[in-house]
């Protein structure tokens, strides 16, 4: 119990963290120089009827994606510096201590990550095309 209380307050403070950074302008595109590396997307399909909170877990920490509204389906936009590497999702149902966290997947940039979850979220389908 203890253990799940720890990495409720990290997730916590994390998502704080990352809430409060500022970025600042990024300039364009100049003649000659590289273009900016593509993203990915992630779809998530929430087949239970709570709503649910979508982390991407780097490095151990959780960062928040956003929320999925019960029986919906929403679309999310993966950063390139968070992509070029294996990434676990991490969902967390609003009102339920019931969570999943998925198995690492590897994402290239272009790519689109679809990750559904059934009922309760006892299991959960990923598939990335």
């Amino acid at each position: 119990m203890r253990v799940h209380r720890a990495f409720l307050w990290y997730a916590v403070v994390a998502t704080i963290a990352l809430g409060c950074a500022h970025r600042g302008a990024q300039p364009g595109v100049a003649a000659g120089e590289h273009e900016p590396e593509q993203g990915a997307a992630l779809e998530v399909e929430n087949n239970t009827t709570l709503d649910v909170r979508i982390y991407l877990l780097l490095g151990g920490l959780p960062v928040r994606l956003g929320t999925v509204m019960g029986m919906s389906t929403a679309m999310f936009d993966l950063k390139p510096d968070a992509i070029a590497r294996d990434v676990r999702l991490f969902a967390s149902p609003v009102g339920s201590r019931r969570r999943t966290i998925t198995d690492p997947v590897g994402v290239k940039p272009g790519q689109t990550v679809s990750l559904r979850l059934d009922n309760m979220l006892r299991s959960y389908r990923l598939s990335v095309w």
